[in-house]
């Protein structure tokens, strides 16, 4: 080519009369070196090229890699549905509905072949919302696992005070033997599905740790339900949780009117308990010494008993 070109250029000046040697030369010489140039300039372009092939084929294998657990998970898919529709087959029942499924879950599964090249375009994507995803699920299960620690701190509390209390929820069971004091006081029951719905709620409030939204819900109860055979529960756990919050003033307060609004309730022994074990943590054993007693002398042969009796013996020491 290049040749062919210089060929044409000396005939060119030659025909004209006007060319020399040395202008024949030059014209040969520039020739070349522009030559040398889009030589050069080709080889680079080459090498880009081929460097930006080697990067082609290493994003194709990375996709490639990537894309085996989809083909995988969606040749077990299929290999599932076959092995349900071969299953089903066998049954004697009408399985028309169940077959026309069977269909849409293949189509879907062939479908889902065929989205595998856009999947793949989405896959950076996707990634970055599972992470967002996960990290969403593992604040919920923080926020579940707060809430079960919340629980068990207050259940085993409960147990290792001897307290006996019982499962307060109106959905799972009614108190034993707990006089109908609405019948008592000469007052009309209140629908029970909207007692116990508030009952429960604000004891699911008190579990979950919300101990000054469960006391407003507490105290609303008590106030809307005032006959109610859970007032005196609603009015035990306003002084546990002043009690949980090591507001123990409040909550010495509050266990008294267990005992005062609330002569036949079952959770007077307890409630008592709870005061000595307030008096204790304000640092006034002598107080405590009394209510301990009292529990001694007024509820004996009861858990609340057995817990007093063994606090009386560790301060005598």
């Amino acid at each position: 080519m290049r040749r062919h070109l210089f060929l044409l250029a000396v005939s060119f000046f030659l025909l004209s009369g006007c060319a020399t040697y040395q202008e024949t030369q030059r014209i040969q010489n520039d020739l070349n070196r522009k030559t040398a140039i889009l030589d050069e300039k080709i080889s680079e372009k080459t090498a880009d090229m081929t460097k930006d092939l080697e990067n082609i084929r290493e994003e194709l294998r990375i996709i490639r890699e990537q894309l085996q657990p989809l083909k995988e998970a969606n040749e077990k898919l299929y290999n599932d549905i076959m092995n349900l529709s071969k299953w089903r087959a066998d049954q004697s029942a009408d399985l028309t509905p169940l077959r026309y499924q069977i269909q849409q879950l293949i189509g879907a599964s062939e479908k889902f072949q065929k989205d595998i090249s856009t999947i793949m375009a989405k896959e950076t994507r996707l990634s970055e919302d599972l992470k967002n995803l996960q990290g969403k699920i593992d604040e919920s299960k923080n926020v579940s696992t707060r809430y079960n620690e919340r629980a068990n701190k207050i259940d085993s509390l409960e147990k290792s005070l001897g307290l006996e209390i019982k499962t307060d929820s109106p959905e799972e069971g009614k108190k034993s033997a707990k006089p109908d004091t609405a019948s008592q006081r000469g007052t009309q029951k209140e629908p029970p599905e909207d007692k116990d719905s508030n009952y429960a709620a604000a004891y699911e409030t008190f579990k979950a740790g919300q101990y000054e939204k469960a006391r407003v819900a507490f105290q609303n109860y008590i106030k809307n339900f005032p006959a109610s055979e859970y007032a005196d529960n609603a009015q035990f756990w306003i002084g546990e949780s002043y009690y949980l919050e090591k507001r123990y003033e409040e909550a010495i307060l509050e266990y008294e009117k267990v005992a005062a609004n609330y002569p036949k309730s079952d959770k007077r022994p307890s409630a008592k308990l709870k005061q000595g074990f307030s008096f204790l943590a304000l640092g006034d054993k002598s107080s405590a010494k009394i209510i301990f007693g009292q529990i001694v002398s007024n509820y004996p042969n009861t858990n609340q008993a057995r817990v007093a009796k063994n606090k009386l013996v560790k301060m005598r020491k």
